[in-house]
């Protein structure tokens, strides 16, 4: 049978169905709940035909909706197609048109652009993640749909996300991405960084780009609860550190400049704080000299 990764986060669940997964924003899933909500969503989608191949893009921050989204995409047989939030409307029109999505699951903050999205793509099917509106709420969407898990028939070398490159020397490029190439970024993190169960990861690097989803495959390979944080703001990432025993997180350069720079760091019990990744871009080497 082929790898599915949303057979991933059935597994987890199995294995370790109390112990503590999504967090964020006043929400605490354990994994046995994430892998019945993605399982809800998923027979949501299928109601509402979705069918196996079909594209639907996700447009939001880093929140638990967006990643329990990803899993139950994969396991309604269909694609992802993450969307930078930062890009003008116009842009993600193409993406969406390009990719052929035909259903949105968006924050609620980017109502307005979405309003535009509506009569420039062929978009079908929205559904909105916290807020209010005409399109069907996130938590709506699972009310009364089944808890058990869903049979799909993907894996492997099937297609499971379109990645959209920057678009440097002209359109933005798809960048097919299988489940076994999900499957194997996890197997690279394992053997490249201490990432153990029941650690505790930080999740501020977007969604949208591949640093921030891939790592949302090895905390469920790994067992490794993530705490969520839709806006970087570096005294509010010290207080979740301190908070939520983070052991590690991932960052790019000037967010770790940030970070450095809040005062009384001293002070903090960052006890549980092992490491932290820093990449994307050059990263100065006074970091390591200072600290």
């Amino acid at each position: 049978m082929n790898f599915n990764i949303g057979g991933m986060l059935a597994s987890r669940a199995d294995i370790s169905p109390d112990l503590e997964a999504f967090i964020g924003e006043g929400d605490r899933y354990t994994w046995k709940e994430v892998n019945q909500r993605a399982n809800q969503l998923t027979y949501f989608l299928k109601s509402q035909s979705i069918l196996p191949g079909d594209r639907v893009a996700l447009l939001g921050k880093n929140r638990h909706q967006w990643v329990t989204a990803f899993y139950a995409i994969a396991k309604a047989d269909a694609v992802t197609v993450p969307l930078n939030w930062r890009l003008h409307s116009s842009e993600l029109s193409y993406i969406l048109n390009n990719s052929g999505a035909v259903c949105l699951i968006y924050d609620d903050e980017f109502s307005e652009v979405v309003e535009t999205l509506r009569s420039t793509t062929s978009l079908r099917l929205f559904i909105r993640i916290r807020g209010e509106g005409s399109d069907i709420e996130f938590e709506e969407a699972l009310r009364e749909q089944p808890l058990e898990e869903p049979f799909y028939v993907s894996g492997g070398d099937d297609t499971t996300v379109i990645m959209y490159t920057s678009g440097t020397t002209g359109k933005p490029k798809g960048a097919m991405l299988t489940h076994n190439n999900m499957l194997f970024v996890t197997a690279g993190h394992c053997h490249t960084i201490s990432w153990k169960y029941k650690d505790s990861f930080l999740s501020i690097a977007p969604l949208f780009h591949i640093g921030g989803l891939a790592p949302m495959l090895t905390n469920v390979h790994c067992g490794t609860a993530v705490v969520f944080l839709p806006d970087f703001d570096p005294v509010k990432v010290w207080d979740l550190i301190a908070q939520e025993r983070i052991t590690f997180m991932m960052t790019v350069p000037v967010m770790l400049v940030a970070m450095l720079r809040v005062p009384g760091i001293d002070k903090m019990d960052l006890s549980a704080l092992e490491h932290i990744v820093c990449g994307g871009s050059i990263v100065p080497t006074s970091i390591f000299m200072d600290y």
